[in-house]
């Protein structure tokens, strides 16, 4: 159903000089659904920070699961709207001008 959250496992000497990271699918989920929780009832959305790591697979697994992203440049909008977040759901910081408003 949805692509895998990291590169196929490598052995140790595949990846001697290169970060490696693996993400759990279920914990982002579970992460996700807690936030969501915990804003229950407000005037507010979830949004993913695109600048905190623009890993498509993990941004497509946040916007099926219903999140927003949250912006501070064009290519941030760029990389967000490849991942598939709607554009009326971007956040946007310090002065940046709204998603909505920027064209891809």
């Amino acid at each position: 159903m949805y692509e895998p959250l990291s590169a196929p496992a490598r052995t140790p000497r595949q990846v001697k000089e290169s970060p490696f990271y693996l993400y759990s699918q279920a914990r982002v989920s579970a992460n996700f659904a807690a936030y969501r929780a915990a804003l229950a009832g407000l005037d507010s959305f979830v949004g993913y920070a695109v600048k905190a790591n623009n890993n498509m697979a993990l941004m497509r697994h946040l916007q099926a699961l219903g999140s927003g992203a949250v912006l501070v440049s064009g290519n941030e909008l760029r990389a967000a709207v490849a991942a598939g977040f709607d554009p009326t759901r971007c956040g946007r910081r310090r002065r940046t001008a709204s998603c909505r408003a920027r064209r891809v």
